[in-house]
């Protein structure tokens, strides 16, 4: 069995790349028709355009195929942009959990990036991560 796909004992496909993602490698994984999608870092090497494309193609996955997708992600506006949920881990424990607003607060982001950031809306009122300094 590749790499980026196995089946749990239930019979539910499970997907995952541990690489960036990639067009044919997601396809490969997609061609299963899994439940859940696991992807790690999978905008990491794309320029901005490609991130974008790739967030909007996962989130269509989940909103309109029904699967369940989670993404390890460093990315915190592509968090904030496209996930209807986010966990911060640290320290190998479960920080915060909720909505991406809720979550990426300036009292999380500090104990846990260590950075002096806030969300705020822009003029056409969608929010954005402002990171002011590392702490």
């Amino acid at each position: 069995m590749p790499h980026w796909a196995a089946v749990a004992p239930s019979g539910t496909a499970w997907c995952f790349r541990r690489l960036r993602i990639r067009r044919c490698g997601l396809a490969q994984c997609l061609v299963r028709e899994p439940q859940v999608l696991l992807l790690d870092e999978p905008t990491s090497a794309l320029d901005m355009h490609r991130q974008l494309e790739a967030m909007r193609q996962v989130r269509s996955l989940a909103h309109d195929d029904g699967m369940l997708v989670l993404i390890a992600l460093h990315h915190l506006d592509l968090a904030l942009k496209f996930a209807d949920k986010v966990a911060i881990l640290y320290n190998g424990t479960l920080h915060d959990f909720g909505t991406a607003a809720g979550v990426l607060t300036p009292e999380n982001l500090a104990a846990t990036f260590r950075i002096r950031a806030r969300v705020e809306s822009c003029s056409q009122g969608k929010p954005h991560l402002i990171v002011d300094d590392a702490i």
